[in-house]
């Protein structure tokens, strides 16, 4: 079972009309940090949603329909999306990704799209804790490292690459 700060949101979602576009041809997931602190009652202060099925130029073609979109991620297939008429922090929206070290430092990958789903995208983040997701429509935990059971156990534990 969902906790309340996370049904509440997905009950939000699954209201607006830009979510419901958006799911006509593809998954949704709420995804990482705000699906960790739903689950340790913390305040959820962003919301990071994957779009599993739409290329990025899609959703960027149904996104401007309904609000302010920023493409300050175009590297990294991120759009910070801010719907008209919404006073909250800006939707984090990005397509499924995996990440290819490539060099040194922090910029020294490249970044994966093609073929990429969810589960891809959960393998890529740091720890097992922030790679969960909730599909928006279905309520559907997806947690394929364990990191629900992780993180009541208070394990921090990473992501065998």
């Amino acid at each position: 079972m969902l906790p309340n700060q996370l049904l509440k949101i997905l009950d939000d979602l699954k209201t607006q009309e830009w979510i419901q576009k958006l799911a006509r041809n593809a998954e949704l997931y709420i995804v990482g940090g705000s699906v960790r602190d739903g689950f340790i009652d913390k305040p959820i202060k962003d919301v990071d949603i994957i779009v599993d099925g739409l290329s990025f130029l899609g959703i960027q073609k149904i996104l401007k329909l309904y609000g302010k979109q920023n493409l300050v991620g175009d590297s990294f297939s991120v759009i910070k999306f801010k719907p008209y008429g919404y006073v909250g922090e800006d939707y984090d929206i990005a397509i499924p990704r995996e990440d290819r070290k490539i060099g040194e430092g922090h910029k020294g990958f490249e970044v994966i799209t093609d073929g990429v789903d969810v589960h891809g995208d959960l393998k890529r983040r740091d720890f097992t804790i922030n790679s969960m997701a909730i599909n928006i429509m279905t309520g559907e935990l997806l947690d394929p490292f364990n990191g629900l059971q992780d993180l009541k156990k208070k394990i921090l534990r990473a992501i065998a690459k």
